[in-house]
């Protein structure tokens, strides 16, 4: 059948919306789509009104203005996540308030808690059904730039208990005085460990917004019907047009959104024997629009495959090794050390299992630029099928190369100090968000600023001195910032030689406070291990 739109909102149907709505079969080939209600809850989007030249930071100034009391909106756009970000990327907006309206319709009956963040204050409100005069405020941003905060804090709301496909009216206003300016909202099923600072942001596919309907959509190629084995995956595509944007397409596997099913393509998998027979089809929507592709059928045959090697890459530390698998593995036999032998005398030394299709080798010490082939043995797919008895595959070590360093980005931490960032899962794991490369030891040179908030950074590489003597190390940053050095190549020997607390401050003299080292002699044409960490709140960074 057709889309269905929340509330049961009347339609008047004209022919190509009566095809889009009633006879699905109608759009097996390409066709255009109007439809011509006065308005429309589209999935997909929220809408975000913004109510220009307001001063302060209190939600209370967007409240007594009189553009806001009047309903008289400077800017209106949608957003296809809870995110302001969506829409306003940069920090170039200041002094002015907005509104995030529309509707939240969760795929999963239970309880769910709301988490709020934003930059200045903000407050969220929620309706027990899908009447915006029910809206009641549940959660509250009085300050700055907090991460999403756990259980028991104002800016996170009690349990809510939500109907699976029920629309429910939700609310944000905020309020940005200067610098950095966003809103965002996440949810979390009770039950779920995730910790509210590694939420993201509320997805498209659970969110809609009344919209003036308007415009049109095209589909010039629909999803074809795809044939794939067990564990495999397998990709869905189509090519689409409409007359406004954004254009969003979001999958639907079995009539269920795919949560994370953005995009003219989605890949699905590993495949269950269960996915036989699965329905496949696409929801596209505009602001003003909306209309289904044409569905496609899975068809899931039995594995007969046996995994092989898909991807080896060594490491910048020389002693571990990613290896990738074609389909996912067992886990008995991908964490058995004997299965994995290397040439030229690496050795193994223990497995870790990442995920379904990866594991890290612990390795003897690496030789940079030496090529290793890794051979395989006994690892077996979860259908039972053994890979080949000498699956091989070759990679080179890491080589050090001359004229820049390494920027690593660890995301969702908030506070000011370096140890915030010491004390993170994803420090400890050694798990980066993000990897760039600077051509100087300089984090501006490998993203601007004000691109990121609430983060932690790691600046690494080797320094060589072409002379020999004395040197001092000067840092500086916003927020805080330290700097470590080696006395040789390995980072295991890199100690603590200077600190940054003071934000902003320039480069200071030897003696004046411990943001510059003591003199320490190096050799020329020795290579020292260095690194810097930096730890990022808010703003300038």
């Amino acid at each position: 059948m057709g889309f269905e739109i929340p509330n049961q909102i009347p339609i008047p149907m004209t022919k190509s919306s009566y095809c889009s709505a009633v006879l699905a079969a109608c759009l097996a080939s390409s066709a255009a789509l109007t439809l011509q209600a006065q308005s429309l809850q589209v999935p997909g989007f929220l809408k975000f009104e913004a109510f220009n030249s307001i001063t302060g930071t209190a939600v209370q100034g967007l409240l007594d203005d009189a553009k806001y009391t009047g309903n008289k909106p400077d800017e209106v756009l949608y957003l296809t996540s809870f995110d302001t970000r969506t829409v306003y990327p940069t920090d170039i907006h200041e002094n002015y308030g907005g509104r995030i309206t529309g509707f939240v319709t969760p795929v999963q009956s239970g309880d769910y808690e709301f988490f709020l963040r934003s930059d200045d204050a903000s407050q969220l409100f929620l309706s027990p059904d899908d009447k915006a005069v029910n809206l009641a405020m549940e959660a509250e941003e009085t300050g700055c730039c907090n991460a999403f905060l756990e259980t028991g804090d104002v800016r996170t709301t009690g349990v809510k208990s939500l109907v699976a496909g029920k629309s429910y009216a939700i609310q944000v206003l905020y309020k940005e005085g200067g610098g950095g300016d966003f809103a965002q909202v996440a949810w979390r099923k009770v039950g779920d460990t995730t910790a509210a600072a590694d939420l993201k942001p509320i997805a498209g596919a659970f969110l809609s917004a009344t919209i003036p309907s308007g415009g049109s959509i095209a589909i010039t190629k629909q999803p074809v019907a795809a044939t794939a084995a067990v564990n495999d995956t397998v990709t869905f595509s189509l090519e689409a047009s409409g007359t406004a944007a954004p254009l969003v397409v979001q999958w639907v596997k079995n009539g269920v959104k795919v949560p994370n099913g953005i995009g003219s393509s989605i890949t699905l998998g590993p495949l269950l024997p269960t996915d036989a027979n699965a329905k496949i089809s696409a929801l596209l929507s505009i602001p003003g629009a909306v209309t289904n592709s044409a569905e496609a059928t899975l068809t899931v045959t039995a594995d007969v495959t046996p995994p092989k090697l898909s991807n080896v890459v060594g490491s910048d530390t020389f002693n571990t090794v990613t290896v990738d698998f074609s389909e996912a593995v067992t886990s008995a036999s991908a964490g058995a050390a004997a299965n994995y032998s290397f040439d030229n005398g690496l050795t193994v030394s223990g497995v870790t299992v990442v995920g379904p299709t990866r594991v890290r080798l612990a390795t003897s010490t690496q030789t940079s630029g030496t090529t290793y082939t890794l051979t395989v043995k006994d690892i077996v797919d979860t259908a039972g099928v053994k890979s080949a008895a000498d699956a091989k595959k070759s990679f080179a070590a890491f080589s050090v190369i001359a004229g820049g360093v390494k920027v690593e980005y660890f995301f969702g931490i908030t506070g000011t100090a370096v140890q915030d960032l010491l004390d993170s899962p994803g420090y400890q794991a050694n798990t980066p968000d993000r990897v760039l490369y600077a051509p100087q030891f300089s984090s501006r040179l490998a993203t601007p600023s004000g691109v990121y908030d609430n983060y932690g950074a790691r600046i690494s590489g080797y320094i060589t001195p072409t002379e020999s003597g004395n040197y001092e190390f000067f840092v500086r940053a916003d927020d805080q910032s330290e700097l470590f050095l080696s006395t040789d190549e390995k980072v295991s020997n890199a100690v603590s030689i200077a600190r940054s607390t003071a934000t902003n401050d320039p480069f200071q003299e030897p003696g004046v406070n411990d943001a510059t080292s003591s003199g320490i002699p190096l050799v020329a044409g020795k290579r020292y291990a260095i690194y810097g960490l930096l730890k990022e709140g808010t703003g300038d960074d």
